[in-house]
């Protein structure tokens, strides 16, 4: 008998009324002693909530996948609640395991000790809907207690960069170790450096840590460590939202977003709805100077040279890399006049540079339609050479060609299997007539033969497979058709994506305006 055991515990529950992990598996382990039973093996899901997909709990979906594997006949838990907490996906799985013939036993369930094979199956539908509605139950008493905090002004996510929270609940005070980072921030910006710029700055010239490096600090200090990811330089994001936030005038904003139901992404809330707290705490920023950084921002969004990151069509994104830096590259499209008639230039620019500015790469950019012309160009080239392997290729001379190499490839093939087969014998022959101490020297020294053999074989039969079903007509039906999507993208002013697709692998962009161009096709593949 194949008897397993399934713990599950998440932050959803009632600490005090769910049993800790340790004492479900004792509960299992003493029914399983009553009955004579051996646990093979214990799938424990801790602080993962019953609420979400069976493949989204890393322990359940191991005993699903053992379940198919034939390796469980008993599934041992404290209750159905531990199973899941949706109703209807919990009662589908029940119905799995009954197919399977695969039984589950509830040492503790709310309505008593429940055993499925035996038909204890009839309060299922009840039981499922008690759990499910616990915690839609929770999750509504914990919205409660959290829109009472939000009115009164408590921040209940971390710390704000600069503040510091205190043992007050809701009360905030300056981290006077950052107020200087904060203040130079929004001096730089006033002076007229732009947000790169400042990134530059404070990434060479300031001594100033980012975020989230004060908050590794700050729980190093406590005796704790930072889990995420600790950014050591400055981008241009942290500058954004630090100049935007006005928790630096002493204002605090809360119920910015809001979840309609449990597991599911918040909404954000339009601003007459959110909680809004003015001098809830000591400003680091004046609030005439955090409106003249608001205002210098809104002017350069419509300045006639800000690059702008609307949502627009770009010919070449997802294809293109920064070749000074291998980072990923953006499109942005550059506006000089507001005329009605006036077409905005798009461009391409390294991410790494926009972000964070030299500190990371060299600043430059290409237009769009510079790549299309090279692009074009490259490919007429490529079509000339195309051509003339198709001219090139005769086909009485390619079928002699092509049987005298078959018969080479075959000679080859049958002398190394003649090889490998002498190789094999030889060795048999020496372990048969070798004292003991030096079988496995013997032994160790013809594996690593063999194996080389075996590739050399293997890699025989590739080459006469591929030889044997080469095909001169289908290679230059291939050549054409290669040639037929380069004349579409030559033709056209806007290339076809899925044509793009097919034919480009990458684009490097550089620092001198170079362009290089890689190719998923392959012409020494298809000739």
């Amino acid at each position: 008998m194949k008897v397993v055991c399934y713990c599950r515990l998440s932050k959803d529950d009632n600490k005090s009324r769910y049993s800790s992990i340790k004492a479900q598996m004792e509960l299992a382990k003493e029914y399983a002693d009553s009955q004579g039973w051996d646990i093979l093996k214990y799938y424990i899901d801790d602080n993962v909530s019953g609420y979400i997909s069976n493949d989204e709990r890393p322990q359940f979906s191991q005993m699903l996948q053992d379940i198919d594997d034939g390796k469980v006949d008993i599934i041992l838990a404290k209750d159905l609640s531990r199973i899941g907490r949706k109703g209807s996906r919990t009662l589908t799985f029940i119905d799995e395991l009954k197919e399977r013939n695969v039984n589950l036993i509830l040492t503790k369930d709310t309505f008593g000790e429940f055993n499925l094979l035996e038909g204890d199956d009839d309060l299922l539908g009840l039981s499922t809907w008690f759990n499910e509605r616990y915690v839609k139950e929770v999750s509504k008493k914990v919205k409660i207690g959290m829109h009472k905090q939000l009115e009164k002004g408590i921040l209940l996510q971390g710390t704000k960069f600069g503040y510091l929270k205190t043992a007050k609940k809701g009360e905030l005070i300056v981290d006077e170790s950052v107020r200087d980072t904060v203040t130079t921030i929004f001096n730089l910006y006033e002076q007229g450096l732009g947000m790169r710029k400042i990134c530059h700055k404070l990434n060479f010239e300031y001594d100033f840590l980012t975020p989230s490096q004060v908050i590794e600090r700050d729980l190093i200090k406590k005796g704790k460590s930072y889990k995420k990811p600790v950014k050591k330089l400055w981008d241009i994001y942290m500058i954004k939202r630090i100049l935007k936030d006005e928790i630096y005038i002493g204002t605090v904003i809360t119920h910015k977003t809001e979840r309609k139901d449990i597991h599911k992404q918040g909404k954000k809330i339009k601003r007459e709805n959110q909680y809004i707290f003015e001098n809830h705490h000591e400003a680091i920023i004046s609030k005439e100077q955090f409106e003249r950084v608001q205002e210098i921002m809104k002017k350069r969004i419509k300045n006639s040279s800000m690059y702008t990151k609307k949502k627009r069509d770009y010919i070449f994104g997802g294809f293109l890399r920064c070749g000074e830096c291998d980072g990923s590259v953006t499109g942005v499209t550059r506006v000089r006049s507001q005329k009605e008639n006036y077409i905005p230039k798009k461009l391409y620019e390294c991410v790494a540079y926009r972000k964070y500015g030299k500190s990371r790469c060299v600043c430059h950019n290409i237009r769009e339609d510079i790549i299309l012309a090279n692009l074009k160009k490259f490919l007429i080239l490529l079509r000339e050479n195309y051509i003339e392997e198709i001219n090139n290729l005769k086909l009485e001379e390619y079928k002699s060609n092509k049987k005298k190499n078959l018969e080479e490839l075959k000679l080859n093939l049958k002398n190394l299997k003649v090889e490998y087969t002498v190789l094999v014998s030889q060795k048999i022959k020496e372990l048969s007539s070798s004292i003991e101490e030096k079988r496995g020297f013997i032994e160790n020294t013809y594996k690593s033969l063999e194996e080389e053999k075996y590739k050399e074989i293997e890699k025989a039969k590739k080459e006469l497979k591929e030889l044997q079903n080469e095909d001169i007509e289908i290679k230059q039906e291939k050549l054409k058709q290669t040639i037929d999507y380069f004349n579409q993208i030559i033709e056209k002013d806007v290339p076809d994506k899925a044509i793009l697709n097919m034919l480009i692998d990458k684009i490097y962009i550089y620092h001198d305006k170079s362009v290089q161009f890689e190719l998923k096709v392959d012409i020494e593949k298809l000739i």
